[in-house]
């Protein structure tokens, strides 16, 4: 049993799969989801966007509402990408014969989207410098793999599906975004 929210973002980082299976026995799955995503969506966005500020400081009056802008942009991209990632995701599981729901779906991303408190900790603490730009790159890396990791293991465990269909299915919306903003380019510059 989970007892708190801060059990579920421990369990997250030290046993995900475990808790991936006490989160479905509970059905604690799309509020608690939400909430993680959204702690770390804020956070983030807000480290990035005090950070994008103090570097746009030196224009007047510009900088400094840059990071009132900002964060509030990149958590509503993160929300889009959700809803288009879970839709897509949800339609691959589903064919690949899946159990469960679209809230299982979108709640196996939305937990998934925990490790990019590491970006938000390498923003927020080093602010504009080198040393951030230096660390970023192997952050985003790791993030990114620890996400893609989490996704798997949450889909696999709420779909009742193996981990390569589980794999196909995470990896799939990044493919669809992919080609999509391809074939944008591509009509953007024919039109152009």
């Amino acid at each position: 049993m989970l007892a708190n929210f801060v059990d579920v973002l421990g369990g997250l980082v030290v046993s995900p799969r475990d808790t991936f299976r006490v989160l479905l026995a509970e059905g604690r799955l799309l509020g608690w989801s939400l909430a993680v995503f959204l702690l770390v969506s804020i956070t983030k966005a807000i480290a990035v966007g005090l950070v994008v500020g103090s570097a746009a400081g030196f224009i007047p009056l510009v900088g400094m509402w840059v990071p009132y802008a900002v964060a509030p942009a990149l958590v509503l991209m993160d929300l889009a990408w959700l809803a288009v990632a879970s839709l897509v995701a949800h339609l691959i599981v589903r064919a690949v014969d899946g159990a469960g729901g679209l809230e299982h779906t979108v709640s196996a991303l939305a937990y998934s989207y925990l490790p990019n408190f590491l970006v938000a900790a390498v923003v927020g603490l080093g602010g504009p410098s080198i040393a951030t730009l230096l660390l970023l790159g192997p952050t985003l890396l790791a993030s990114f793999a620890w996400s893609m990791a989490l996704a798997v293991m949450g889909m696999s465990t709420f779909h009742a599906v193996s981990g390569a269909k589980a794999l196909i299915a995470v990896v799939f919306p990044y493919a669809f975004v992919g080609i999509a903003a391809l074939a944008f380019m591509a009509l953007a510059t024919a039109v152009a």
